[in-house]
């Protein structure tokens, strides 16, 4: 049988976590808005206004190439969030929590060991990938860390216009790395991900980085990038054994 030569990552709650502990919500928006606003955090009615606002946001993003565009859609986003969840921000306020969010790549943190293992996987005769749903801004980000080389194939939705489970990104992913579904795994946060990576013969392992994360039974679980070479590991055994 043949064993696994592939692995793809997502980013978020994968290979990197938000310095503030929320994707859209960062260290700097709550130095910009007023402590009253801090009580309703990940409340029913934050879940709302945040769910409103991404929708007048970004429903009809498609491609987003810049990271400009990705600025003007998030000046949206926070006017619209600030509106509905009943602390408004001015214009310019809204123009800064934007900008910050977009080219301030202090926002994002490497989970524990993520380039000592991704080193480690091409050093064992591993092609890896990443498919993530995100920015523009996360191609700069690659490269401002330094880590952009690390990976041969890079599928993100916002070049591509869709987002996972569509079926496009997979294929791209595929396309890419040049190796047939069953020859690869995907690490990802999200079930429903890993679900469709499945209609492509491609093994799920389900990455619990995230402290909110309920561990799906049916698939594989890791904490970190770390843990992915043993997983592997014992994926590669009972390939041999079949």
């Amino acid at each position: 049988m043949t064993k696994i030569r592939g692995v793809f990552f997502d980013l978020g709650w994968t290979l990197e976590k938000p310095h503030s502990g929320d994707w859209m919500f960062t260290d700097y928006f709550w130095m910009c808005m007023p402590a009253g606003l801090k009580p309703l955090y990940r409340t029913e009615k934050w879940q709302k206004a945040e769910d409103s606002a991404a929708e007048a946001a970004f429903k009809d993003a498609g491609k987003i190439l810049t990271m400009e565009q990705e600025e003007a859609l998030f000046q949206v986003f926070f006017r619209e969030f600030t509106e509905r969840i009943g602390f408004p921000a001015d214009a310019e306020t809204c123009v800064r929590m934007a900008r910050e969010h977009v080219w301030n790549f202090a926002n994002y943190v490497w989970l524990p060991e993520m380039e000592k293992t991704v080193r480690r996987l091409h050093q064992n005769g591993y092609r890896v990938g990443i498919i993530s749903d995100t920015w523009p801004s996360s191609h700069p980000y690659l490269k401002f860390a330094g880590v952009e080389d690390l990976f041969d194939t890079i599928t993100f939705s916002c070049d591509l216009g869709v987002m996972k489970p569509d079926p496009l990104m997979y294929e791209d992913a595929l396309w890419q790395m040049q190796l047939p579904g069953s020859e690869c795994v995907f690490v990802d946060d999200l079930p429903k991900n890993l679900l469709k990576a499945q209609e492509y013969g491609i093994h799920p392992v389900q990455s619990t980085a995230n402290p909110l994360c309920v561990p799906d039974p049916c698939f594989p679980h890791v904490q970190g990038p770390a843990e992915v070479p043993a997983v592997l590991a014992a994926l590669n055994a009972e390939i041999s054994q079949k």
